[in-house]
């Protein structure tokens, strides 16, 4: 099923490449075609961060391979789902809910950071996920030296307090509602591996899940079915054009965007957090786990 349908490497390939660069901001291909020059994605602070993950996640696979154990399947399977879900694209080539549990949690794990802001990837995205370490190692070096003035800098541009609040605010808000919906639809009596795996689908904006969710949501209950729809129409908000348009901004070199937005506007016109679609989705699966009790109870 899937890109495995055609059973070319050749295919593979040109997916593979494909996956890369949808998954990269596409201000610099922009850049890219204007400039003529390769620096543009090279010098981009966001885009090594990307390769980096990449390159990790392909050496911890690689690591793991040694000794044999995962002879049956081929290097190409490996890298491409490793690009798939790290890039959310979420296509396949082979089973892979008979791998090994370390490899697809990796895989997993890999597609809650996603691509990178501005491109056709979902997740919470790298410059995100960059600027979020970042933070933790300035607060680390604040406890060994409390005077210190450390700022943190994304292609050499200071990112200021007000913009590293609102994204780690998001992260967090991220994870609760992950949580929070594993658990709603473990209640609704799928196992943890199905929960959690299809919630991770459907917030990363992924597709592929695991457990009962393998190949499709088909044989999951309406609640769940229901729940996962509210998770993934979550991920798209009225502002989702521009949740990402300050995050696109910092991580490329060039201002084509406004600058970073006032304490009294943030939430207008830079939504990091929005609030509604996450509220709505956690009063609706109350709704409905009421609804779909109440039936159970009456037809018992």
């Amino acid at each position: 099923a899937s890109i495995g349908f055609y059973s070319s490497d050749l295919i593979k390939i040109i997916c593979m490449v494909f996956m890369f660069l949808s998954a990269l901001n596409f201000v610099l291909h922009f850049l890219f075609y204007k400039n003529k020059s390769l620096t543009v994605y090279t010098s981009n602070s966001e885009m090594k961060s990307f390769l980096l993950i990449i390159i990790i996640l392909l050496l911890l696979v690689a690591i793991f391979s040694t000794g044999g154990r995962i002879q049956s399947i081929e290097n190409i399977d490996i890298m491409f789902h490793i690009l798939s879900f790290a890039t959310t694209s979420g296509f396949t080539v082979s089973n892979y809910s008979n791998w090994p549990t370390f490899i697809i949690t990796i895989v997993f794990l890999s597609s809650f950071i996603g691509a990178c802001a501005g491109s056709a990837g979902g997740g919470m995205k790298v410059i995100r996920f960059t600027i979020a370490l970042k933070s933790i190692k300035k607060q680390l070096l604040k406890v060994i030296h409390p005077k210190a003035e450390i700022t943190i800098k994304v292609n050499d541009k200071k990112v200021d307090d007000m913009t590293i609040e609102t994204i780690l605010s998001f992260i967090i808000l991220y994870i609760i509602l992950f949580f929070t919906a594993s658990i709603l639809i473990m209640l609704s009596g799928h196992d943890v591996v199905t929960s959690f795996s299809s919630v991770a689908a459907c917030i990363n904006n992924l597709g592929p899940a695991l457990g009962d969710a393998y190949g499709n949501y088909a044989s999951l209950n309406d609640f769940s079915k229901s729940s996962s729809s509210e998770i993934n129409l979550s991920y798209y908000n009225p502002h989702g054009n521009t949740s990402i348009e300050y995050a696109a901004n910092i991580s490329t070199q060039d201002s084509v965007v406004q600058p970073p937005p006032t304490a009294s506007d943030r939430f207008v016109r830079y939504p990091f957090i929005t609030w509604e679609p996450m509220i709505a989705f956690l009063l609706l699966s109350i709704i409905l786990v009421v609804i779909f009790e109440f039936q159970r109870i009456r037809y018992e």
